[in-house]
């Protein structure tokens, strides 16, 4: 749930898919906790030594990850969270969130906990061409300020949670506004937020201060041709000469074919270089070459956008 004011838990949960969601599990948890963090007393005692004698906690750390997948109708919320900063009077930041998480241990117990203050410090979208690997892939990390222990939280309905699942088949990745969807075997969008919980006096991270962020893309695709390596070593010659900086340069994710300007999620990337590239041959299987894109922020253009249209 996005918080108003920074480590208060909303009271109102807002609009469904803007300002809060019911997380889809994949295949494991989230291991969003509070880890206690501890000090240690050393003395010297008669016929010991030097031994540790106490250790105690004053302050602690909220942290985890959230392993998920990529749901149209929650893009425009982790669009807000974790996919574009917050850019006021040229500064830019992330909202924070509440996590409400709940379970049953395993005397049946049902346990509730509450985390506020939360920013997602990164996010990864992937996906294959693996049948397995269909769906795209989301991985959150994050970090937060309180931890509030047997919270009651209503379960939901079954109507509340997402199903328009993007797959694989719905992605594509274009250089130059050059395709490669008839190519890509694999593709990877990584967001890393600088980000750090601050201490003071009190138990817990009284802010988190924000510092900026790096967009990446890793993907890869056959070797059809050798215009991408040509490209790549451009960079001998010049940053002008090896940027992809005219054309199309976005990594898109359609939920309607049929309507491709309806239900879409699009992060458009300015000034893309290949950073690196490898190329693969086996002995019993075709050329291919993985690359890392990597955009760059000119003052005109950010490095990279994203933009969801949800109908």
């Amino acid at each position: 749930m996005k918080e108003a004011t920074y480590g208060t838990a909303p009271t109102v949960a807002g609009t469904a898919g803007v300002d809060f969601i019911w997380v889809e599990l994949a295949e494991n948890d989230p291991s969003v906790d509070v880890k206690p963090t501890t000090y240690q007393i050393s003395g010297a005692r008669p016929s010991r030594g030097v031994v540790e004698i106490q250790t105690g906690s004053s302050q602690y750390a909220v942290g985890g990850s959230i392993q998920t997948y990529l749901y149209h109708e929650q893009a425009a919320f982790w669009n807000t969270a974790v996919f574009s900063p917050t850019v006021t009077n040229n500064l830019p930041d992330l909202p924070s969130y509440t996590i409400h998480k709940s379970y049953a241990d395993n005397s049946g117990t049902f346990r509730g906990e509450q985390f506020t203050g939360c920013k997602f410090t990164s996010a990864t979208l992937s996906g294959s061409n693996s049948g397995s690997s269909a769906m795209i892939g989301l991985s959150l990390n994050l970090v937060g300020s309180k931890f509030i222990d047997s919270t009651a939280l209503s379960y939901p309905s079954c109507t509340v949670f997402p199903s328009q699942l993007y797959t694989w088949s719905m992605c594509d990745l274009q250089l130059g506004g050059v395709s490669l969807k008839s190519l890509m075997r694999s593709v990877s969008l990584s967001i890393s937020h600088k980000t750090n919980p601050i201490f003071h006096a009190n138990a817990y991270a009284d802010r988190i201060a924000y510092y900026g962020w790096d967009p990446k893309i890793a993907s890869t695709w056959d070797l059809d041709n050798h215009s991408y390596t040509a490209k790549h070593r451009q960079i001998m010659t010049s940053f002008a000469a090896a940027a992809y900086s005219s054309g199309v340069n976005k990594f898109e994710l359609v939920y309607d074919s049929a309507t491709p300007t309806l239900r879409k999620t699009t992060f458009t990337l300015f000034n893309v270089v290949i950073a690196g590239l490898n190329t693969s041959k086996p002995p019993a299987g075709d050329f291919t070459q993985s690359a890392d894109l990597m955009p760059y922020y000119d003052c005109t253009n950010m490095d990279m956008t994203c933009a969801v249209v949800t109908t």
